[in-house]
């Protein structure tokens, strides 16, 4: 498996349409981030963390459920403002990528499909 950060470069390079591609702990906290250059946040920075920790917080909700039904391998979130996609990894970690609202959900997937295809 490639680094987080270097993964993070290349999951960014993909498509235009990607603000920001960070990789995270279990509490949401920024391990590393990636972000599109001239690009302004939507958020503040106590709304970023209350996200990313939704996230974290969501993903550790499910693992009891990994046993019956298999673990999270990644979702995406559809939102007015923006779609992400959520790559977990281990203990806790996860890939957060942050794209444009206009984005396509095949864009998406084939962003999911080169996470996929790293992390083996």
């Amino acid at each position: 498996m490639e680094i987080p950060v270097a993964l993070c470069h290349k999951a960014r390079s993909l498509n235009p349409k990607i603000r920001h591609v960070g990789y995270y702990d279990d509490f949401g906290r920024i391990l590393y981030d990636n972000v599109r250059q001239n690009t302004k946040p939507m958020e503040g920075t106590e709304e970023m963390h209350i996200l990313n920790g939704t996230v974290a917080a969501m993903l550790n909700l499910w693992n009891p459920a990994s046993s019956l039904i298999g673990k999270v391998r990644s979702f995406i979130m559809i939102r007015e403002k923006l779609t992400a996609l959520i790559y977990p990894q281990i203990e806790g970690h996860y890939f957060l990528v942050v794209f444009e609202a206009t984005t396509e959900i095949s864009e998406v997937e084939a962003v999911r499909s080169f996470f996929e295809q790293a992390l083996r």
